[in-house]
This record gives C-alpha cells, sequence and structure tokens, in this order.
C-alpha cells in the first residue's frame, strides 16, 4: 500500500483572487494612496481601497465627534459651490 502525501509547495490551481486579495495586489504593495489621502483636509478620511488598506497595517480611522458637524458643513458648502 502506498501512501499518498501532498506537496505543500505544489502549485494550486488557478483560482480567482478574493476582493482583499485582489486589492493588495494592485495597491503597490499595501501602498496604495494612503500618503495622498493623508494630505487631504477636505475629506478628513480614507476611500474604501485605502480604509481596507489600513487595516492590513493594523491601523483604524476614528471619528472624531467634536468636528463632525463643522466638517459635514465644510463639505456642504464645497459641493454647494460647484
Amino acid at each position: 500500500m502506498t501512501a499518498t502525501t501532498t506537496d505543500p509547495r505544489a502549485k494550486l490551481p488557478e483560482t480567482p483572487l478574493s476582493g482583499n486579495e485582489a486589492l493588495k495586489e494592485r495597491s503597490d504593495y499595501l501602498h496604495g494612496t494612503i500618503k495622498e489621502e493623508l494630505k487631504d483636509d477636505f475629506t478628513g478620511g480614507f476611500t474604501a481601497d485605502n480604509f481596507q488598506l489600513i487595516r492590513f497595517h493594523g491601523m483604524y480611522e476614528q471619528d472624531n465627534r467634536d468636528i463632525r458637524a463643522e466638517r459635514t458643513e465644510q463639505k456642504a458648502r464645497t459641493l454647494k459651490k460647484t
């Protein structure tokens, strides 16, 4: 009787990447555009992709309740101008 073992280094069949794995692959080694978004005073936060990328780095975005209303008004004024 011959025991069959699977070599863990064997190539897995080609399967589509999950959403997070695809994000990691296209994010330039988890850089994304985090640096640019940190410089943006208008948004005060991250887009969906960068929000997920900061989680991969072990960071979480927090909301400052003290300035939430001010930021909402600021965004509304800017939208009305355009």
